[in-house]
């Protein structure tokens, strides 16, 4: 069973709906370089739980494949938010999938 619930997977998914939210002119690498950092931050400090590096390259990667607009825009002629919130969701489950499927590297 898949647990989107899991702070392993709710805050790289919180980051990422936060970061589509903000504009930026440097493009989708430097915010995935940015989903790591955060994700650092947040393990490391403020869940104070151990990681590994799967949970920091994953989400980045996740990041920008699922990037609005990058490889596909869902809902197609929905809002800027209405896509956020699918790509976030999506983002949530295909993450969550991954930690179960391949449950040795998390």
């Amino acid at each position: 069973m898949i647990d989107v619930t899991s702070p392993k997977v709710l805050a790289p998914a919180a980051l990422f709906a936060a970061l589509q939210l903000v504009p930026s002119p440097f493009g989708t690498l430097p915010r995935a370089l940015l989903v790591s950092l955060g994700l650092f931050i947040v393990y490391k400090y403020a869940l104070k739980r151990t990681f590994t590096a799967a949970d920091l390259v994953v989400p980045a990667v996740l990041f920008v494949l699922l990037t609005p607009g990058l490889l596909v825009f869902l809902p197609p002629g929905g809002t800027v938010f209405e896509a956020t919130a699918v790509h976030t969701i999506v983002f949530a489950v295909l993450f969550a999938i991954m930690r179960t499927i391949f449950a040795k590297y998390y």
